[in-house]
């Protein structure tokens, strides 16, 4: 079943984790490793943004998440990181 690894081919993955994270312990256990035909991006929210210190339960609602996922979906966007816009 883990023969393929973290990943399944010809899927782009974006990952945001928050080294304030406390549940997913240690913080970068929550980073993909791309197997075969798949690339990965792994973010540190921090690293976008120095003062977002969102963990594990309040992420989905960090700006800095935010503007992970529509970088994602539009590599061409080019918002504040800190603010979300």
């Amino acid at each position: 079943m883990n023969d393929w690894g973290d990943t399944v081919p010809g899927i782009a993955y974006a990952v945001a984790a928050s080294r304030k994270d406390t549940v997913s312990t240690p913080p970068e256990a929550t980073f993909l490793t791309a197997g075969p035909g798949a690339s990965v991006n792994n973010v540190w929210i921090q690293d976008l943004c120095a003062g977002d210190l969102f963990d594990h339960g309040t992420l989905p609602t960090s700006p800095t998440v935010g503007h992970i996922v529509k970088t994602a979906l539009d590599p061409s966007y080019r918002g504040d990181p800190c603010t979300g816009r």
